[in-house]
């Protein structure tokens, strides 16, 4: 048996191949092994814990391997078994948790959790954005750290060859985690896996189903173009609908929000913050826009500090009600300042507040 054995590639380091364990015996088992590449070149595979002997009996369970940087030219296996034993259990994470992947870290071939069909246990932990690899198979879950590190745009995990998995096998962000992801941005959108050659395809992936609100989001959860396969990518975007704090201080878009909502006919938003600041060049600023047939706005607030802004509104509905809405400024220049606007509901607002600001028309509705 070969158990707790670590092997660790750092940046110079050059192999055929790379084992953890290697065991060459046709009952021992491989348990409980590591390898870590953080940096160098292994041209060939690299193997957490494997069994090499031609019709082995052994297991190669609880291996893990950690890759922060290096190239392989081959294949990843966590475990491996030439025989017919069981390779489960078994742990391949993508970033320690902590600090971001070298750049250039690549996997030419497939990461694999296993090489035997039973995936079971085996997990593949995407701790950091930045990795490109063939493919992944073999594993019976697999989890994206998303967190501030993940901008706006950013590929988390590229994928250059076909690769088929269970939707059910990739673990979607909680609400929680997205609001933590979002912090006081906009709205974001990150391609979770991104295809640059070859087709995804999702087994059990259902078009039409992606669209979810919890905690204080609304999201997107699915492919680029919402079916099984797909050239592109599976993707999360998401934006929140209360409790926003968002700061625009550019004039990257025309038209900024603080809170969004546009799921189902009824959402609505609730005490979001929308501040102009020095830079901020826009159309249209709305602290809570409620897009939804009959959602209501209610606790927004808009504040211009700086900036300028053809429209700003505290909050804005189609046909439901906006109340306790609050439209300040404080510096920058604003044409129309409104407490509230609604389409066709009911307007109730808290009044405009001009602390100096040039507004050439306040306006509650």
């Amino acid at each position: 048996m070969r158990r707790k054995n670590t092997l660790i590639l750092k940046t110079g380091a050059s192999v055929t191949k790379a084992y953890g364990a290697d065991v060459r015996t046709l009952s021992g088992n491989a348990t409980k092994n590591s390898v870590t590449l953080a940096g160098g070149a292994v041209t060939g595979s690299l193997y957490g814990g494997a069994l090499t002997k031609a019709g082995a009996t052994g297991s190669a369970t609880g291996n893990t391997v950690t890759i922060t940087g290096g190239t392989v030219g081959g294949d990843v296996y966590a475990g491996y078994t030439s025989g017919t034993g069981k390779t489960t259990g078994n742990t391949v994470s993508l970033g320690d948790g902590t600090n971001a992947v070298a750049a250039g870290t690549t996997v030419t071939g497939v990461i694999y959790g296993g090489s035997a069909a039973d995936t079971t246990g085996n997990v593949l932990n995407v701790n950091a954005k930045g990795v490109t690899a063939g493919s992944v198979a073999n594993f019976a879950k697999i989890k994206f750290k998303i967190d501030s590190n993940v901008a706006d745009g950013d590929d988390v995990l590229t994928l250059t060859q076909n690769t088929t998995l269970a939707h059910s096998s990739i673990e979607e962000p909680t609400p929680a985690v997205i609001s933590g992801w979002l912090g006081n941005t906009m709205e974001k959108t990150a391609h979770l896996i991104k295809m640059n050659g070859g087709t995804l395809n999702l087994t059990g992936y259902t078009p039409g189903s992606g669209r979810r609100r919890g905690g204080d989001v609304e999201y997107a959860y699915k492919t680029d173009n919402d079916a099984v396969s797909t050239t592109g990518s599976l993707d999360l975007s998401a934006y929140k609908w209360q409790n926003a704090g968002v700061e625009i201080n550019s004039n990257a878009h025309a038209d900024v929000f603080g809170g969004k909502s546009t799921l189902g006919t009824t959402g609505e938003t609730l005490n979001n913050k929308l501040t102009l600041k020095t830079g901020a060049s826009v159309t249209n600023a709305v602290a809570g826009d409620t897009q939804t047939a009959n959602g209501t706005a209610t606790g927004n607030t808009v504040k211009a500090e700086a900036g300028t802004a053809t429209n700003a509104v505290g909050g804005k509905t189609l046909a439901g009600k906006a109340s306790g809405n609050t439209a300040e400024a404080a510096g920058g220049n604003v044409t129309n300042l409104k407490g509230a606007q609604s389409v066709s509901g009911l307007v109730q607002e808290k009044p405009c507040q001009d602390h100096g600001g040039n507004d050439r028309h306040s306006r509650r509705r």
